[in-house]
């Protein structure tokens, strides 16, 4: 499977949502990326990473006019 990771300096892998998890977290949006963490809504945030990864070339031309290319 494809996906977004993030390795901690501790060694620690995140992919998919838990990532997108971490960055936000890091990024300045502390309690976004603390909540999408819990263990009752990764189910959720797994789903909705693999909708927007599936569908990022429409998701970036409506955000941005041209296609998310990765």
């Amino acid at each position: 499977r494809e996906a977004v990771h993030v390795v901690r300096a501790d060694g620690v892998i995140y992919s998919a949502g838990m990532a997108c998890a971490f960055v936000l977290r890091q990024i300045g949006y502390p309690r976004l990326g603390a909540m999408m963490m819990w263990p009752a809504l990764r189910p959720i945030v797994e789903w909705g990473y693999r909708r927007v990864a599936r569908n990022r070339g429409w998701i970036g031309r409506l955000l941005f006019g041209k296609n998310c290319k990765l």
